[in-house]
């Protein structure tokens, strides 16, 4: 009987880890434009938790090992302001959370473009020097 009760404790010991983390859940979802057309890159984040990634080539995103609850669901892209969405984690499940850039996303991704565009027509940007404009480089 001696010998069952620390193969008991040496068990149960080791399964605390595992049923803890069985009891996180994750966020995914899909990113896109307004033609439903995906957006590759774009950062998303859990703000409270300090997790995050990006999205792949078909605007899809997973963040995993979120434990249960309500978080805040932070979506970044260059040119547009952060979008925040509440997104509530059940234990063990993935929670969805898709998004779709609004008429308001798009202008701004247009006019950063453009304002990019003057600014290197201006050489206001760094942009490196080519070839043609300064000759071969040395040693070559």
């Amino acid at each position: 009987m001696s010998r069952i009760t620390p193969l008991v404790i040496l068990v149960a010991f080791f399964s605390i880890p595992f049923k803890s983390q069985a009891q996180r859940g994750g966020v995914t979802g899909r990113i896109t434009f307004l033609d439903s057309l995906p957006i590759e890159l774009v950062s998303v984040s859990l703000v409270e938790l300090n997790k995050q990634t990006l999205t792949n080539s078909d605007g899809v995103y997973l963040i995993e090992g979120v434990p249960p609850g309500r978080h805040t669901l932070r979506i970044q892209m260059f040119d547009t302001k952060q979008i925040d969405l509440p997104v509530e984690v059940t234990a063990g499940q993935n929670s969805d959370q898709d998004y779709r850039l609004t008429k308001e996303n798009i202008s701004a991704l247009q006019e950063g473009q453009e304002h990019k565009q003057v600014l290197q027509e201006r050489k206001y940007l760094y942009r490196p020097p080519s070839f043609e404009e300064h000759g071969e480089p040395p040693g070559l």
